[in-house]
């Protein structure tokens, strides 16, 4: 995938990914998004809440969809005129063999892809890494993934003695 040198509008495929988005991109979360599903405004009413009221400019991004993938609007997502597409392999939003993706490569606009719910133990610092390159925000990237990392260990070592068996299951 080729990214342009300067992202200036993007696309989220789930409008949660701001998560993933907030750590890399700080006070200037919302400066580039452009669209986004609407499912993070139903599945996460507090966060959306709380995310309006330290960023207004949340509540004027466009929809391009209710809360699955087929209700996406590819026309809705080409006339935003996107940099660039976030998009998640599984979940509420468009997928690899998504008729968007075919659509947004037919139109010159990058697209990738990223992981946080189908393999989050595996997938999330690849994801984190990709995000921060597509963003040229890399510095960030290693920074969250060194805290990420660091509390990951801290709980593997703790439950390294404990017995498969005995481990509460979450």
């Amino acid at each position: 995938v080729e990214i342009p040198a300067s992202v200036h509008r993007i696309i989220l495929g789930e409008g949660r990914l701001v998560y993933a988005l907030a750590p890399l991109e700080k006070q200037h979360l919302f400066d580039h998004i452009v669209g986004w599903q609407g499912e993070f405004r139903g599945a996460d009413t507090q966060s959306y809440d709380q995310y309006v009221a330290t960023f207004p400019q949340a509540a004027g991004i466009a929809l391009i969809g209710k809360t699955t993938a087929d209700t996406v609007s590819p026309e809705r997502v080409l006339d935003l005129h996107p940099d660039l597409a976030i998009l998640t392999v599984s979940g509420h939003g468009p997928g690899k063999s998504s008729e968007l993706v075919t659509q947004l490569e037919s139109a010159h606009i990058p697209v990738v892809f990223v992981d946080f719910r189908a393999d989050p133990l595996h997938d999330t610092v690849a994801s984190m890494q990709i995000l921060g390159r597509v963003l040229h925000r890399e510095t960030e990237a290693a920074d969250y993934l060194s805290f990420y990392q660091s509390h990951l260990k801290r709980i593997t070592d703790r439950i390294a003695t404990v017995p498969q068996a005995q481990r509460p299951r979450v």
